[in-house]
This record gives C-alpha cells, structure tokens and sequence, in this order.
C-alpha cells in the first residue's frame, strides 16, 4: 500500500499533553506520515508522557517523521519511538542524560532512521551520541548549537556514522578541530555537506577540509580562517557553495583566488556591518 503524504501541526500552548489529546484527535490514522509537537512549556515540567508517545507508536505504525519542538522529554522513554521513523528532528529540546539509551537496547529499533537534527538542544553531550550509534545509517546528522559536545563526541560520530553525507555541527565546543575533523574525513568518506560555525578553524584544520574529495557543500559562517587554509579549499573539484560570512580575515580578493581554481563554487563573503 502506498502511503499517503499527510502533514499536520500540533501546536499546544498548555503545559502538558495528554494522552487523551492525543486520542481525541481524528487526524492520526495509520497513513500519518508526518507529525509535529510544538509544545511551549515550562522547562521544569515534561511537555509529553510515555503515554502519548507509545499511543503514536500504535496507532501511527507507518508515521516516517516526527517533528519535536521545545518540547521537554524528562517524563518520556525513547524506548517508545515509532520504529519506522526516518527523520527525526528534535529542536530546541530537553532531552535528559541517557535519553537514548532505552531505544538502543533494542535490536534493529532505529535502523530506518536517516536523519537526525538536534540542533539547540543544549543537554545533549557526548553519551547520547555514543547511545545514538545504533542508528549507523544516518546520513544526516546536525547537533548545532549543542555546546555540550566535544572532541570525544566528534570521534564517536566519525566512528559510529560511516554513511553520513551531511554534518551540521556549528557552536559546539571543539578543543582540537584539526583532529576531529581528521577523524572525520577519515571516518566518513560520503560527507557532501559540512557546517562549522563561531569557531577557530586552524590552516591545519583547513588541510583536513581540503581532504573531503567529496565536499560540495561549506559552511563557515563567522569563523576565524585565514587566507592560507581557504586555499586548501582549491583541491575541493565538487564543492559548489561555499559561505564564509563574517570571517573577519576574508576579503572578496583572497576568495578570488581560491574562486580562480574552483569556478562552479558560489562563495558567499559578507562582512558584519560596524555598529
């Protein structure tokens, strides 16, 4: 049977929902594919139950995304998550220690799941991406913003998600950039799509980027980079657009050069305005 493509917005502005909301509802039939929770609560209160997550998992089997915004997910096992599901998005969310931990126990329970975005859920550290390993066939993964995160985190998704074509990890906490992303490169030959963000970004760490022959896409919006380390950008022959706003070092002059040897890129230089 052919599902249909059916999106729906739940936006609740009450500090709970319950399972009874849940049920009530006569948009959730079993060719739901998509659903939002956008769910405005107070952070010390759990904005969903187990309840309404295992009630979604039942009457939704063939849902393949879940969309969950500022939602607070203390009082919510992951072991409830639709096995089908395969976006994932979790923006602006509390998720505790150990979240996932529940759902990896299961065998084959994330298998389907392609794409990941944690982005701005800021309790997110280093364990939950370890747990998040058996969901090996992501091939995206964005945790921007999630400043928890650091060069432990950075090798377990070089090693755990070998089949990644896009990374989005901007405003993270990065000690050593140059060896996370030579683990990177190393660990996921398919990256198309890389995004770093606020951060210093070393000639050395410039060469590893220079390395991911596959890199079509760059983003590294008000980073510190230098002249020397966008040249390594020149070996990139796939690589079509490349941001570097607000890098305070690079001119229009200096993108040209690199813009010489790779003419199908789009660079985009924008200065901040001065106050």
């Amino acid at each position: 049977m052919e599902y249909v493509q059916f999106y729906y917005l739940l936006h609740v502005h009450v500090p709970l929902i319950n399972k009874s909301q849940l049920i009530g509802l006569p948009v959730f039939y079993s060719c739901t594919n998509h659903i939002c929770v956008s769910a405005y609560a107070k952070w010390n209160k759990s904005s969903l139950s187990t309840a309404m997550l295992k009630d979604l998992q039942e009457r939704c089997p063939n849902i393949r995304e879940l969309e969950l915004i500022r939602t607070n997910l203390s009082a919510v096992s992951s072991e409830y998550l639709p096995r089908k599901l395969h976006n994932l998005y979790m923006t602006f969310c509390f998720i505790p220690p150990h979240w996932f931990k529940p759902v990896s126990k299961e065998m084959g329970s994330l298998d389907e799941l392609r794409e990941l975005d944690l982005s701005l859920s800021t309790k997110l550290s280093n364990d939950d991406l370890a747990d998040l390993r058996c969901a090996s066939g992501l091939t995206s993964l964005k945790i921007n913003g999630c400043y928890r995160v650091t060069d432990s985190g950075l090798k377990t998704i070089a090693d755990g998600f070998p089949k990644l074509q896009t990374l989005e990890m901007a405003d993270i906490s990065c000690v050593d950039l140059a060896l996370a992303l030579h683990h990177i490169c190393r660990g996921l030959p398919d990256l198309q799509r890389l995004k770093l963000g606020t951060c210093k970004i070393s000639n050395d760490a410039m060469a590893e980027i220079g390395c991911m022959k596959k890199l079509e896409w760059l983003c590294m919006v008000t980073c510190e980079v230098t002249a020397t380390g966008l040249a390594h950008l020149s070996n990139l022959k796939l690589l079509r657009y490349c941001d570097v706003s607000g890098c305070q070092q690079i001119t229009e002059e200096i993108v040209q050069v690199v813009r010489n040897a790779l003419p199908l890129c789009e660079f985009i230089v924008q200065q901040p305005i001065s106050p």
